[in-house]
């Protein structure tokens, strides 16, 4: 099941469009990393999949180079919105309300470890406000309403026509990296802290079997 299976579009005013086609998730639904754009593309329209097209494919090499291996951290690609509003319409609030509730199912769905909201419009469908704009808040990681951390960058189309914006957006994703592998973890004192603690407590472990084993003594050598 994807994202379009269950989602209700009756409401929608795009839904008798006679070029409307929505487009599901991309990847395991139970994927610990949600990674959230803002609407399909052409290419994704016409696959039926989010970030296939050269935004996606920018994602893809930034993820990769952020150390990022898909095949071991599994993602679930998603969008703020399921279909792309007809030529002329803008994103508004309430559209993007209208999907996002639907994208907000999906997402609780499964325990996640990390949040990645590429763009204004996936900000505001996963944290139910409106973004202050992404250039001030690039890079920002907040609690989401799913427990999760969420992190909010940019969107890959801007990397992929900015190239000043391309460093910026693989150290967000290196960063991400790092929230994943701490766990969800978003302080790094906090997870040195954890590392130390996991340390003692070999250390420990590793003490009391030299006293079971008698060996205690050479520990202090």
């Amino acid at each position: 099941m994807n994202f379009t299976e269950h989602c209700d579009c009756t409401n929608c005013p795009f839904h008798n469009a006679d070029d409307f086609r929505p487009v599901g998730t991309r990847g395991p639904l139970d994927a610990p990393v949600v990674i959230v754009g803002q609407t399909p593309g052409e290419e994704e329209i016409n696959r039926g999949q989010p970030f296939v097209g050269p935004a996606g494919q920018c994602l893809d090499a930034a993820l990769e180079r952020a150390g990022w291996n898909t095949a071991q951290v599994p993602v679930l690609y998603a969008n703020a919105m399921c279909c792309r509003p007809p030529e002329g319409h803008t994103f508004t609030k309430k559209l993007i309300e209208r999907c996002g509730a639907q994208l907000q199912e999906a997402i609780s769905a499964h325990p996640r470890k990390l949040i990645i909201c590429v763009g204004n419009e996936a900000w505001s469908a996963v944290m139910g406000v409106n973004p202050t704009g992404i250039e001030k808040g690039a890079g920002l990681v907040k609690v989401s309403p799913f427990g999760c951390p969420v992190l909010w960058t940019h969107h890959p189309a801007k990397a992929l026509y900015s190239p000043q914006v391309m460093p910026h957006f693989i150290a967000h994703l290196a960063k991400g990296l790092h929230i994943v592998r701490d766990g969800g973890n978003t302080d790094p004192a906090a997870g040195a802290t954890k590392k130390l603690i996991r340390t003692l407590d070999g250390l420990r472990g590793l003490v009391e079997y030299c006293k079971r084993r008698g060996h205690a003594g050479e520990l202090m050598s």
